[in-house]
């Protein structure tokens, strides 16, 4: 015979997790003052998977999307698809997927067998973008205006739906 829970055990429960989820919320609220994002796009030059040098702050002319992902995080890799596509219908609009600390080695193998296009993807072993926009999971997906100033940053997987959202408002200015 089973018997239910308490009502003090059900109220232990709920307030540990009430006081887990206020501290995360204080970390995150925390780590986001210490890592204050940049309002402009930042002077980092990245090698491409298939060997150019990408200057990030020289892309300003065109609206700029910029992924930061790893090869191990499943949201990532089930947004990536969606992403080319976009990048495919939007030949305006500059698509690069920074992947956060892998080896080239690994980011190649990826690369290779899910189609992703090495010239946009950019080799980011030491994860600086992650730093300058206090990235602290994965995906995280920049928007830049055609001027160069950040529109929105968009922590977590996108849909097709908020994908279009952001893609018109770093289009419209």
């Amino acid at each position: 015979m089973t018997t239910s829970p308490s009502p003090r055990s059900r109220n232990i429960k709920f307030i540990i997790s009430f006081i887990v989820f206020i501290a995360l919320a204080i970390f995150y609220w925390s780590y986001n003052q210490s890592h204050p994002t940049p309002s402009a796009l930042p002077d980092v030059t990245l090698k491409s998977l298939s060997g150019h040098k990408v200057s990030l702050i020289q892309l300003k002319g065109k609206p700029i999307v910029l992924n930061l992902w790893a090869t191990w995080c499943p949201p990532c890799r089930a947004e990536l698809p969606l992403l080319v596509q976009s990048s495919h219908q939007h030949p305006n609009i500059h698509f690069y997927f920074a992947e956060q600390g892998n080896s080239r080695a690994n980011v190649t193998t990826f690369a290779t067998h899910t189609g992703l296009p090495a010239k946009l993807v950019l080799l980011d072993q030491n994860t600086r973008l992650s730093k300058i926009f206090g990235a602290i999971g994965y995906p995280t997906t920049v928007f830049y205006n055609a001027h160069g100033q950040i529109v929105t940053i968009h922590r977590g997987e996108l849909t097709a739906a908020k994908l279009k959202q952001l893609i018109d408002r770093i289009v419209a200015g």
